[in-house]
């Protein structure tokens, strides 16, 4: 899932000078790298910051009318982006495209500090948040562009790390 949203991403970059790619030090593992590698230019690492990267960076693209795609594991998101995920961009509806990875219980290896299972609750409570989940990479293909495309702040969940115990 993750291969296909940064295949996607750097291909719908080719076409839209606007969108921007903003990651919290997670550039490898959300394969967000590849449309760095395409478009250094629009392409922001923060590091482990995930108030700036929403709050100061997406916030401040959006407002710029840029369409910031914002990336970051989805229990540090939550952790350190939900205040300005809250007042910032759900209460201005801004054009904000929130991506969480590693959700749910999908990144059991690094234990529960790594483990988000309040996420969706917590976006459902915005008003101007579209929540979104693709199931798998031919989802995340399909809709990535749609995601792009809307006009509001977005929250899209999953992009599961797929590891199997020997």
């Amino acid at each position: 899932m993750r291969e296909a949203l940064g295949i996607t991403l750097a291909r719908l970059g080719e076409d839209n000078d606007r969108l921007v790619v903003v990651t919290a030090d997670v550039g490898e593992s959300t394969r967000a790298r590849y449309f760095g590698e395409r478009f250094p230019n629009r392409y922001f690492n923060v590091g482990i910051s995930e108030q700036d990267l929403v709050g100061g960076v997406a916030v401040g693209l959006a407002l710029g009318g840029y369409v910031p795609v914002a990336m970051a594991y989805a229990m540090f998101m939550m952790r350190g982006g939900w205040e300005q995920i809250r007042n910032s961009l759900g209460r201005m509806n801004l054009n904000v495209k929130l991506i969480a990875t590693h959700a749910g219980l999908s990144d059991f290896a690094d234990g529960p500090s790594h483990q988000a299972l309040e996420d969706v609750a917590l976006m459902r409570t915005l008003s101007n948040m579209v929540v979104v989940a693709p199931a798998d990479a031919w989802d995340v293909e399909r809709i990535i562009p749609k995601v792009i495309e809307y006009r509001g702040g977005l929250f899209m969940l999953g992009l599961a790390v797929i590891t199997h115990r020997q």
